[in-house]
Protein backbone atom coordinates (compact mmCIF):
# COMPACT_ATOMS: atom_id res chain seq x y z
CA UNK A 1 0.00 0.00 0.00
CA UNK A 2 2.78 2.41 0.84
CA UNK A 3 4.21 1.84 -2.43
CA UNK A 4 1.25 2.19 -4.15
CA UNK A 5 1.16 6.09 -2.87
CA UNK A 6 4.30 6.89 -3.16
CA UNK A 7 3.94 7.65 -6.93
CA UNK A 8 0.77 9.11 -6.89
CA UNK A 9 0.16 12.46 -8.91
CA UNK A 10 0.89 14.57 -5.48
CA UNK A 11 3.69 12.95 -4.70
CA UNK A 12 5.66 12.97 -7.73
CA UNK A 13 4.83 16.42 -7.74
CA UNK A 14 6.41 17.45 -4.45
CA UNK A 15 9.50 15.28 -4.80
CA UNK A 16 10.22 16.38 -8.49
CA UNK A 17 9.20 19.79 -7.70
CA UNK A 18 11.35 20.28 -4.28
CA UNK A 19 14.09 19.22 -6.22
CA UNK A 20 14.10 20.99 -9.53
CA UNK A 21 12.64 24.12 -8.10
CA UNK A 22 15.22 23.77 -4.91
CA UNK A 23 17.91 23.74 -7.74
CA UNK A 24 16.20 26.65 -9.93
CA UNK A 25 16.30 28.78 -6.67
CA UNK A 26 20.12 29.20 -7.12
CA UNK A 27 20.62 28.19 -11.19
CA UNK A 28 18.43 31.30 -12.31
CA UNK A 29 20.80 34.30 -11.21
CA UNK A 30 18.85 36.75 -9.29
CA UNK A 31 17.04 39.50 -11.48
CA UNK A 32 17.22 37.33 -14.60
CA UNK A 33 13.74 36.14 -14.60
CA UNK A 34 11.01 38.91 -15.92
CA UNK A 35 10.42 42.19 -13.18
CA UNK A 36 11.88 39.82 -10.49
CA UNK A 37 13.23 43.17 -9.22
CA UNK A 38 10.08 45.21 -9.31
CA UNK A 39 7.89 42.28 -7.83
CA UNK A 40 10.70 42.60 -4.63
CA UNK A 41 9.62 46.42 -4.66
CA UNK A 42 6.09 45.83 -4.69
CA UNK A 43 6.73 43.08 -1.98
CA UNK A 44 8.79 45.44 -0.21
CA UNK A 45 6.72 48.28 -0.04
CA UNK A 46 3.95 46.26 1.83
CA UNK A 47 5.65 47.37 5.07
CA UNK A 48 8.29 49.88 4.12
CA UNK A 49 7.23 53.11 2.87
CA UNK A 50 9.00 54.63 -0.25
CA UNK A 51 11.36 57.73 0.09
CA UNK A 52 13.51 59.58 -1.55
CA UNK A 53 16.03 57.65 0.37
CA UNK A 54 14.62 54.14 0.33
CA UNK A 55 16.42 51.22 -1.14
CA UNK A 56 16.31 51.23 -5.09
CA UNK A 57 15.04 47.62 -5.62
CA UNK A 58 14.33 48.15 -9.37
CA UNK A 59 18.25 49.30 -9.76
CA UNK A 60 19.85 47.22 -7.03
CA UNK A 61 21.29 44.35 -9.54
CA UNK A 62 22.31 43.84 -13.07
CA UNK A 63 20.16 42.01 -15.65
CA UNK A 64 22.61 41.58 -18.35
CA UNK A 65 23.60 38.37 -19.73
CA UNK A 66 26.30 37.14 -17.98
CA UNK A 67 27.02 37.16 -14.45
CA UNK A 68 29.92 38.81 -12.89
CA UNK A 69 31.49 36.39 -9.93
CA UNK A 70 33.04 38.82 -7.99
CA UNK A 71 30.02 41.46 -7.88
CA UNK A 72 27.72 38.53 -7.71
CA UNK A 73 29.09 37.83 -4.56
CA UNK A 74 28.72 40.95 -3.16
CA UNK A 75 25.41 40.80 -3.55
CA UNK A 76 25.81 38.03 -0.81
CA UNK A 77 28.42 39.33 1.23
CA UNK A 78 27.40 43.30 1.21
CA UNK A 79 24.68 44.63 3.24
CA UNK A 80 22.43 47.01 2.11
CA UNK A 81 21.43 50.27 4.20
CA UNK A 82 17.80 49.99 5.24
CA UNK A 83 17.90 52.83 7.82
CA UNK A 84 16.32 55.04 5.52
CA UNK A 85 13.32 52.66 4.83
CA UNK A 86 10.31 53.97 7.14
CA UNK A 87 8.36 51.04 8.62
CA UNK A 88 4.57 51.42 8.02
CA UNK A 89 1.55 49.61 7.08
CA UNK A 90 0.96 49.59 3.28
CA UNK A 91 -1.00 46.33 2.98
CA UNK A 92 -4.04 45.92 0.74
CA UNK A 93 -6.11 43.33 -0.20
CA UNK A 94 -4.58 43.09 -3.38
CA UNK A 95 -0.67 42.81 -2.12
CA UNK A 96 -1.54 39.11 -1.01
CA UNK A 97 0.00 37.74 -3.64
CA UNK A 98 3.44 39.63 -2.69
CA UNK A 99 3.10 38.20 0.73
CA UNK A 100 4.52 34.52 0.00
CA UNK A 101 7.64 36.09 -0.93
CA UNK A 102 7.31 39.32 1.43
CA UNK A 103 7.67 36.64 4.65
CA UNK A 104 11.03 35.75 3.01
CA UNK A 105 12.28 38.45 2.29
CA UNK A 106 12.10 39.78 6.11
CA UNK A 107 13.49 36.68 7.45
CA UNK A 108 16.58 37.55 4.96
CA UNK A 109 16.81 40.88 6.18
CA UNK A 110 16.92 39.44 10.19
CA UNK A 111 19.44 36.39 9.18
CA UNK A 112 21.51 38.85 6.96
CA UNK A 113 20.47 42.01 5.18
CA UNK A 114 22.58 41.99 1.91
CA UNK A 115 20.19 41.80 -1.19
CA UNK A 116 21.32 38.50 -1.94
CA UNK A 117 20.15 36.95 1.23
CA UNK A 118 16.59 39.03 1.31
CA UNK A 119 16.14 37.98 -1.98
CA UNK A 120 16.65 34.01 -2.13
CA UNK A 121 14.81 34.16 1.09
CA UNK A 122 11.76 35.44 -0.72
CA UNK A 123 12.43 32.92 -3.58
CA UNK A 124 12.48 30.07 -0.88
CA UNK A 125 8.90 31.09 0.73
CA UNK A 126 7.43 31.90 -2.57
CA UNK A 127 8.53 28.41 -3.90
CA UNK A 128 7.18 26.82 -0.61
CA UNK A 129 3.89 28.13 -0.80
CA UNK A 130 3.82 27.04 -4.28
CA UNK A 131 4.73 23.40 -3.30
CA UNK A 132 2.68 22.91 -0.61
CA UNK A 133 -0.37 24.85 -2.10
CA UNK A 134 -0.39 22.34 -5.69
CA UNK A 135 0.35 19.22 -3.19
CA UNK A 136 -3.13 19.21 -1.58
CA UNK A 137 -4.69 20.79 -4.52
CA UNK A 138 -3.60 18.32 -7.03
CA UNK A 139 -4.42 15.85 -3.89
CA UNK A 140 -7.86 16.73 -3.87
CA UNK A 141 -8.67 16.96 -7.41
CA UNK A 142 -11.50 14.58 -8.79
CA UNK A 143 -9.60 14.61 -11.85
CA UNK A 144 -7.09 16.06 -13.84
CA UNK A 145 -4.05 15.42 -11.06
CA UNK A 146 -1.88 14.23 -13.65
CA UNK A 147 -2.11 17.21 -16.35
CA UNK A 148 -1.58 19.41 -13.55
CA UNK A 149 1.23 18.14 -11.69
CA UNK A 150 2.82 17.84 -15.12
CA UNK A 151 2.00 21.25 -15.78
CA UNK A 152 3.34 23.08 -12.58
CA UNK A 153 6.21 21.60 -13.73
CA UNK A 154 6.96 23.01 -17.28
CA UNK A 155 9.95 24.66 -17.67
CA UNK A 156 8.54 28.26 -17.80
CA UNK A 157 6.33 26.88 -14.23
CA UNK A 158 9.51 25.93 -12.30
CA UNK A 159 11.43 29.23 -13.40
CA UNK A 160 8.08 31.63 -12.22
CA UNK A 161 8.46 29.34 -9.10
CA UNK A 162 11.59 29.97 -8.22
CA UNK A 163 11.43 33.44 -8.50
CA UNK A 164 9.91 36.43 -6.43
CA UNK A 165 6.79 36.98 -8.81
CA UNK A 166 3.05 36.88 -8.19
CA UNK A 167 2.86 34.14 -10.77
CA UNK A 168 2.88 31.85 -7.89
CA UNK A 169 0.20 32.97 -6.10
CA UNK A 170 -2.22 33.65 -9.94
CA UNK A 171 -0.95 29.58 -10.89
CA UNK A 172 -2.31 28.34 -7.34
CA UNK A 173 -5.13 30.73 -7.58
CA UNK A 174 -6.39 29.24 -11.24
CA UNK A 175 -5.21 25.81 -10.17
CA UNK A 176 -7.90 25.93 -6.80
CA UNK A 177 -10.89 27.25 -9.10
CA UNK A 178 -10.06 24.05 -11.20
CA UNK A 179 -10.10 22.26 -8.03
CA UNK A 180 -13.70 23.46 -7.23
CA UNK A 181 -14.66 23.24 -10.72
CA UNK A 182 -13.59 19.47 -10.35
CA UNK A 183 -15.73 19.03 -7.13
CA UNK A 184 -18.36 20.20 -8.49
CA UNK A 185 -18.70 17.74 -11.77
CA UNK A 186 -18.91 15.06 -9.55
CA UNK A 187 -21.07 16.61 -6.82
CA UNK A 188 -23.42 19.42 -7.94
CA UNK A 189 -24.93 19.89 -4.82
CA UNK A 190 -24.10 23.41 -3.68
CA UNK A 191 -23.24 22.46 -0.13
CA UNK A 192 -21.63 24.29 2.58
CA UNK A 193 -17.64 23.89 0.82
CA UNK A 194 -18.50 24.45 -1.98
CA UNK A 195 -20.69 28.06 -1.19
CA UNK A 196 -17.35 29.42 0.11
CA UNK A 197 -15.26 28.32 -2.37
CA UNK A 198 -17.53 30.05 -4.62
CA UNK A 199 -16.73 32.97 -2.37
CA UNK A 200 -12.83 32.46 -1.73
CA UNK A 201 -12.93 32.39 -6.01
CA UNK A 202 -14.49 35.41 -6.42
CA UNK A 203 -12.60 37.01 -4.19
CA UNK A 204 -9.39 35.49 -5.60
CA UNK A 205 -10.31 37.22 -9.19
CA UNK A 206 -10.20 40.80 -7.63
CA UNK A 207 -7.13 39.42 -5.91
CA UNK A 208 -4.84 38.15 -8.35
CA UNK A 209 -5.93 39.23 -12.41
CA UNK A 210 -8.64 40.72 -13.26
CA UNK A 211 -9.13 38.26 -16.75
CA UNK A 212 -9.76 35.54 -14.08
CA UNK A 213 -13.10 36.45 -13.68
CA UNK A 214 -13.74 34.62 -16.73
CA UNK A 215 -13.56 31.75 -15.34
CA UNK A 216 -16.79 32.34 -13.53
CA UNK A 217 -18.10 31.62 -16.54
CA UNK A 218 -17.60 28.04 -15.97
CA UNK A 219 -20.02 27.33 -13.26
CA UNK A 220 -23.55 28.41 -14.49
CA UNK A 221 -22.90 25.54 -16.93
CA UNK A 222 -22.32 22.70 -14.64
CA UNK A 223 -26.29 22.72 -13.42
CA UNK A 224 -25.12 23.13 -9.86
CA UNK A 225 -28.48 22.39 -6.87
CA UNK A 226 -28.92 23.20 -3.46
CA UNK A 227 -29.32 21.12 -0.85
CA UNK A 228 -32.54 18.41 -1.01
CA UNK A 229 -34.01 21.08 1.94
CA UNK A 230 -34.71 23.57 -1.09
CA UNK A 231 -37.13 21.88 -3.45
CA UNK A 232 -38.80 24.86 -4.88
CA UNK A 233 -35.40 26.78 -5.34
CA UNK A 234 -34.28 23.73 -6.98
CA UNK A 235 -37.32 22.91 -9.33
CA UNK A 236 -36.95 26.63 -10.39
CA UNK A 237 -33.49 25.77 -11.39
CA UNK A 238 -34.56 22.62 -13.31
CA UNK A 239 -36.87 24.49 -15.20
CA UNK A 240 -34.07 26.88 -16.04
CA UNK A 241 -31.89 24.84 -17.12
CA UNK A 242 -34.34 23.10 -19.35
CA UNK A 243 -35.51 26.32 -20.80
CA UNK A 244 -31.81 27.11 -21.81
CA UNK A 245 -30.91 23.60 -23.40
CA UNK A 246 -34.65 24.15 -25.38
CA UNK A 247 -33.82 27.42 -26.19
CA UNK A 248 -29.51 27.03 -26.32
CA UNK A 249 -29.10 28.39 -29.87
CA UNK A 250 -31.17 31.51 -29.06
CA UNK A 251 -29.54 31.89 -25.91
CA UNK A 252 -25.93 32.16 -27.57
CA UNK A 253 -27.30 34.56 -30.23
CA UNK A 254 -29.29 36.62 -28.03
CA UNK A 255 -25.57 36.74 -25.76
CA UNK A 256 -23.19 37.61 -28.90
CA UNK A 257 -25.53 39.90 -29.41
CA UNK A 258 -25.19 41.56 -26.22
CA UNK A 259 -21.84 41.63 -25.82
CA UNK A 260 -21.37 42.77 -29.45
CA UNK A 261 -23.55 45.91 -28.59
CA UNK A 262 -21.56 46.75 -25.50
CA UNK A 263 -18.21 46.13 -27.43
CA UNK A 264 -18.84 48.83 -30.02
CA UNK A 265 -19.94 50.98 -27.51
CA UNK A 266 -16.58 50.44 -24.81
CA UNK A 267 -14.49 50.72 -28.22
CA UNK A 268 -16.14 53.93 -29.46
CA UNK A 269 -13.93 56.24 -27.99
CA UNK A 270 -10.64 53.68 -28.50
CA UNK A 271 -10.04 53.25 -32.14
CA UNK A 272 -13.69 51.59 -32.90
CA UNK A 273 -14.66 48.09 -32.82
CA UNK A 274 -12.95 47.20 -36.12
CA UNK A 275 -9.57 48.79 -35.47
CA UNK A 276 -9.95 46.44 -32.13
CA UNK A 277 -10.69 43.67 -34.67
CA UNK A 278 -7.65 44.25 -36.67
CA UNK A 279 -5.44 44.38 -34.02
CA UNK A 280 -6.28 41.37 -32.17
CA UNK A 281 -5.96 39.64 -35.91
CA UNK A 282 -2.59 41.12 -36.47
CA UNK A 283 -1.22 40.26 -32.64
CA UNK A 284 -2.32 36.50 -32.99
CA UNK A 285 -2.28 35.54 -36.47
CA UNK A 286 0.36 37.85 -38.44
CA UNK A 287 4.27 37.09 -37.35
CA UNK A 288 5.19 39.38 -39.80
CA UNK A 289 3.49 42.47 -37.88
CA UNK A 290 3.88 40.60 -34.38
CA UNK A 291 7.07 39.47 -34.40
CA UNK A 292 6.22 37.66 -30.43
CA UNK A 293 3.67 35.06 -31.50
CA UNK A 294 6.13 32.15 -32.07
CA UNK A 295 8.76 33.56 -29.36
CA UNK A 296 6.87 34.93 -26.19
CA UNK A 297 3.68 33.98 -26.84
CA UNK A 298 3.65 30.52 -27.97
CA UNK A 299 7.27 29.48 -26.73
CA UNK A 300 6.68 31.36 -23.61
CA UNK A 301 3.65 28.88 -22.54
CA UNK A 302 6.38 25.90 -22.14
CA UNK A 303 9.62 27.51 -21.57
CA UNK A 304 10.92 30.53 -23.25
CA UNK A 305 13.33 31.13 -20.14
CA UNK A 306 15.56 34.21 -18.36
CA UNK A 307 15.27 37.13 -19.96
CA UNK A 308 13.34 36.00 -23.17
CA UNK A 309 16.87 35.08 -24.12
CA UNK A 310 16.81 31.03 -23.16
CA UNK A 311 14.61 29.45 -25.69
CA UNK A 312 14.10 25.40 -24.77
CA UNK A 313 14.18 23.58 -27.90
CA UNK A 314 11.18 22.73 -30.14
CA UNK A 315 11.58 19.22 -30.12
CA UNK A 316 10.72 18.91 -26.66
CA UNK A 317 7.82 20.83 -26.18
CA UNK A 318 6.08 19.09 -29.07
CA UNK A 319 6.94 16.04 -26.42
CA UNK A 320 5.12 17.94 -23.68
CA UNK A 321 2.55 19.02 -25.74
CA UNK A 322 2.00 14.75 -26.64
CA UNK A 323 2.63 13.76 -23.18
CA UNK A 324 -0.18 16.46 -22.03
CA UNK A 325 -2.62 15.26 -24.51
CA UNK A 326 -1.85 11.59 -23.12
CA UNK A 327 -2.87 12.94 -19.47
CA UNK A 328 -5.79 14.69 -20.72
CA UNK A 329 -7.66 11.48 -21.29
CA UNK A 330 -7.36 10.91 -17.67
CA UNK A 331 -6.60 6.90 -18.34
CA UNK A 332 -6.49 6.79 -14.42
CA UNK A 333 -9.77 7.81 -13.94
CA UNK A 334 -12.32 6.69 -16.38
CA UNK A 335 -15.33 6.79 -14.45
CA UNK A 336 -16.01 10.29 -14.24
CA UNK A 337 -18.30 11.36 -16.85
CA UNK A 338 -18.48 14.89 -18.52
CA UNK A 339 -20.95 16.57 -20.77
CA UNK A 340 -19.17 17.36 -24.08
CA UNK A 341 -20.92 21.14 -23.89
CA UNK A 342 -19.34 21.66 -21.00
CA UNK A 343 -16.08 20.00 -21.96
CA UNK A 344 -15.85 21.97 -25.17
CA UNK A 345 -16.65 24.97 -23.00
CA UNK A 346 -13.89 24.61 -21.24
CA UNK A 347 -11.18 24.18 -23.27
CA UNK A 348 -12.70 27.18 -24.81
CA UNK A 349 -11.52 29.07 -21.45
CA UNK A 350 -7.70 28.72 -22.58
CA UNK A 351 -7.71 31.00 -26.08
CA UNK A 352 -10.60 33.39 -24.50
CA UNK A 353 -8.09 33.98 -22.04
CA UNK A 354 -5.50 34.60 -24.38
CA UNK A 355 -7.48 37.29 -26.25
CA UNK A 356 -8.51 38.67 -22.70
CA UNK A 357 -4.63 39.27 -21.97
CA UNK A 358 -3.76 40.48 -25.17
CA UNK A 359 -6.90 42.81 -25.61
CA UNK A 360 -6.11 43.98 -22.18
CA UNK A 361 -2.56 44.73 -22.69
CA UNK A 362 -3.34 46.66 -25.77
CA UNK A 363 -4.81 49.31 -23.76
CA UNK A 364 -2.81 48.55 -20.21
CA UNK A 365 1.09 48.53 -21.99
CA UNK A 366 1.37 48.70 -25.86
CA UNK A 367 0.62 52.81 -25.40
CA UNK A 368 3.73 53.35 -23.03
CA UNK A 369 5.55 51.66 -25.71
CA UNK A 370 4.08 51.82 -29.38
CA UNK A 371 2.27 54.76 -28.58
CA UNK A 372 -1.68 55.34 -29.05
CA UNK A 373 -3.31 53.99 -32.14
CA UNK A 374 -0.87 50.44 -32.51
CA UNK A 375 -1.45 47.71 -35.14
CA UNK A 376 -0.55 44.83 -32.55
CA UNK A 377 -0.98 44.62 -28.94
CA UNK A 378 2.62 44.03 -26.76
CA UNK A 379 3.16 43.03 -23.37
CA UNK A 380 1.57 39.75 -23.00
CA UNK A 381 3.94 36.94 -22.71
CA UNK A 382 2.67 33.31 -22.72
CA UNK A 383 3.79 32.46 -19.08
CA UNK A 384 0.57 34.17 -18.35
CA UNK A 385 -1.59 31.46 -20.34
CA UNK A 386 0.18 28.86 -18.77
CA UNK A 387 -1.74 28.12 -15.76
CA UNK A 388 -5.22 27.50 -18.02
CA UNK A 389 -3.90 24.66 -19.74
CA UNK A 390 -5.55 22.55 -16.99
CA UNK A 391 -8.91 23.61 -18.66
CA UNK A 392 -8.27 21.61 -21.45
CA UNK A 393 -9.00 18.57 -19.16
CA UNK A 394 -12.81 18.01 -18.93
CA UNK A 395 -12.75 18.61 -22.47
CA UNK A 396 -10.43 15.29 -23.53
CA UNK A 397 -12.01 13.65 -20.40
CA UNK A 398 -15.91 14.06 -22.21
CA UNK A 399 -14.62 12.69 -25.09
CA UNK A 400 -12.44 9.87 -23.84
CA UNK A 401 -15.29 7.16 -25.16
CA UNK A 402 -14.52 7.96 -28.83
CA UNK A 403 -10.66 6.93 -28.45
CA UNK A 404 -9.33 3.74 -27.70
CA UNK A 405 -6.16 4.47 -25.72
CA UNK A 406 -4.91 1.49 -23.97
CA UNK A 407 -1.91 2.14 -21.08
CA UNK A 408 -0.72 0.95 -17.98
CA UNK A 409 -0.87 3.55 -15.10
CA UNK A 410 3.03 2.43 -14.31
CA UNK A 411 3.70 3.14 -18.15
CA UNK A 412 2.27 6.60 -17.94
CA UNK A 413 4.09 7.61 -14.73
CA UNK A 414 7.06 6.79 -16.19
CA UNK A 415 6.59 9.05 -18.89
CA UNK A 416 5.42 11.74 -17.09
CA UNK A 417 8.48 11.43 -14.79
CA UNK A 418 10.94 10.81 -17.64
CA UNK A 419 9.69 13.75 -19.22
CA UNK A 420 9.97 15.88 -16.78
CA UNK A 421 13.32 15.11 -15.45
CA UNK A 422 14.26 15.62 -19.75
CA UNK A 423 12.74 19.12 -19.27
CA UNK A 424 14.56 19.89 -15.91
CA UNK A 425 17.80 18.83 -16.94
CA UNK A 426 18.16 20.82 -20.59
CA UNK A 427 16.67 23.98 -18.89
CA UNK A 428 19.68 24.16 -16.23
CA UNK A 429 22.17 23.25 -19.21
CA UNK A 430 21.21 25.97 -20.83
CA UNK A 431 20.61 28.16 -18.38
CA UNK A 432 24.09 27.37 -16.58
CA UNK A 433 25.84 28.14 -19.89
CA UNK A 434 24.02 30.91 -20.59
CA UNK A 435 24.47 33.03 -17.67
CA UNK A 436 27.09 31.19 -15.46
CA UNK A 437 29.74 30.20 -17.54
CA UNK A 438 28.85 30.93 -21.35
CA UNK A 439 32.70 31.12 -22.23
CA UNK A 440 32.23 27.60 -22.40
CA UNK A 441 28.80 27.08 -23.80
CA UNK A 442 30.74 25.70 -27.47
CA UNK A 443 33.42 24.00 -26.56
CA UNK A 444 32.86 22.33 -23.11
CA UNK A 445 32.95 18.61 -24.03
CA UNK A 446 36.25 19.44 -26.11
CA UNK A 447 37.80 21.14 -23.36
CA UNK A 448 36.99 18.44 -20.41
CA UNK A 449 38.44 15.61 -23.07
CA UNK A 450 41.49 17.89 -23.33
CA UNK A 451 41.91 18.21 -19.59
CA UNK A 452 41.62 14.53 -19.08
CA UNK A 453 44.15 14.27 -21.89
Amino acid sequence: MREKTKYNPENIFLILGAFFIGISIFAFPLNRIPDETNHARMAWQIVYTRTNNSFDWMNSIENIDKVSFPEYKNLFTEKINLANDQVENNFSIKNIPHIPQLLGMLLGKSIYPSVGVIMTMGRITNALFYLISLFFIIKKLKFGKFPLAFISLLPISIQQASSLSYDVVNFVFVSFVFFLISNLVINRNLNYKNIMGIIIAFIGCYVTKMNNFFLLLLFPLLKIHFSDKFKKANNFLNQVYQLIARFKYFVLFISVFFISIVAVFYFKDKGGITHFIQVMINSVLNTNLNGHINGILSLGIFGFLGQFQVQMPLWIIYIDIVVLVLLMFQLDLVDVDIETNFGIASALMFPLQVLVIIGGMYFAWTPLVLGDNASISVGAQGRYFTPFLIFFSPFFLSIKNSVALVFQKNTVKKIVIITLIVNFLIMTYLIVFYYWIPDYETDWLIRIRELLN
